[in-house]
């Protein structure tokens, strides 16, 4: 197949001289003047992805702060290269055309206001509206959870599988797939099942025991609770503690070599995933 480059143009405007010099310029130009910036970006970048055999989707990340590029470092800066980052670059090197939206907040839970902090973080509220300003969604990933392990919430691993499972219903209602505003599909879902919480979330010798207690127990049982949902749904699942762990250091977040490791995971994941 060919190999995917950066000039878009030039392959398309090649290939037409090659089969009808005559009308090479003219086609181009006709072709600049109707299209509009967003088709542009997408013939320009998508194209030579098509042609080399590679897959061409528009994702959407909704997550915490493990999505959103909080480091264990403590810094509280955005982390550059966090997995949705390293996820879509791997697949644009294999050749697929990965346009990644991300709409990650720390402190997010799945479906429950936050006594302490604020409704806003409750992220059933905003995933509707969130959805549809962000169609055509070929695919929507969610990796949610962590919170929902604090002491205050009470949940547990069914609790918050019913919660990951509410955001599905969202999603499925959304007709946010692909297509125009008008169309009724509805893009695919997975979710991601978070790493279990680290060993010091279990220390009461750590900072902030209190506000996670229980929360290390509960996060082991929550992989099988949410395969289980997922399979029910019928929506994609993956195991997020296969491909990483939380930091020694800070039991609720990863390092930056986990951010590496993890979008290198998910991305062999994904292009399995729509591989099959």
């Amino acid at each position: 197949g060919l190999v995917p480059d950066p000039h878009g143009w030039g392959l398309i405007i090649g290939l037409m001289a090659k089969e009808i010099p005559f009308l090479c310029l003219v086609g181009a130009a006709a072709t600049c003047a109707s299209l509009t910036l967003p088709s542009l970006w997408r013939l320009t970048t998508q194209f030579p992805y098509a042609l080399s055999g590679g897959i061409s989707m528009r994702i959407l990340i909704y997550g915490d702060s493990n999505s959103w590029g909080y480091l264990d470092d403590g810094s509280g800066l955005r982390y550059g290269n966090r997995w949705p980052v390293v996820m879509r670059d791997a697949l644009q090197q294999r050749g697929h055309a990965i346009e990644l939206v991300e709409d990650c907040l720390p402190g997010r839970t799945t479906n429950t206001p936050d006594p302490q902090e604020g409704p806003q973080f409750d992220g059933a509220l905003p995933l509707l509206p969130v959805v549809m300003a962000h169609q055509p969604l070929d695919h929507v990933m969610i990796m949610l959870g962590t919170n929902d392990l604090k002491a205050r919430f009470n949940r547990d691993a069914t609790d918050i599988s019913d919660g990951l499972m509410h955001l599905v219903n969202i999603i499925q209602s959304s007709k946010a797939g692909p297509g125009g505003w008008a169309a009724t599909n509805n893009p695919a879902i997975t979710i991601i099942c978070p790493p279990m919480l680290g060993d010091r979330a279990d220390d009461p010798d750590w900072v902030r025991y209190d506000e996670w207690r229980g929360g290390f127990e509960r996060s082991q049982l929550l992989p099988s609770a949410l395969a289980s949902a997922c399979a029910s749904a019928n929506v994609h699942f993956i195991n997020g503690n296969l491909g990483a762990v939380s930091s020694t250091r800070d039991p609720i977040h990863w390092s930056a070599e986990t951010h590496h490791q993890f979008g290198n995971f998910m991305a062999e994941q994904f292009a399995s995933m729509v591989a099959s």
